[in-house]
């Protein structure tokens, strides 16, 4: 998938599924990536370690 992208500066965000498999969460313009100012990073960031010390 990554080498059809017409961009030699993106993101790709990924995510592993329950299966194993990998799916892509988003794809987008490198210059827009991170976090919006409005978001608080701290609560970002909490929730995802809870999901991965759940997951792994």
């Amino acid at each position: 998938m990554v080498k059809t992208v017409q961009s030699n500066f993106f993101t790709m965000d990924i995510a592993r599924k329950a299966d194993g498999g990998l799916t892509i969460i988003e794809l987008g313009d490198g210059q827009v990536s991170g976090l919006p100012q409005r978001a608080d990073k701290t609560d970002f960031y909490g929730e995802i370690k809870k999901v991965m010390v759940d997951v792994c």
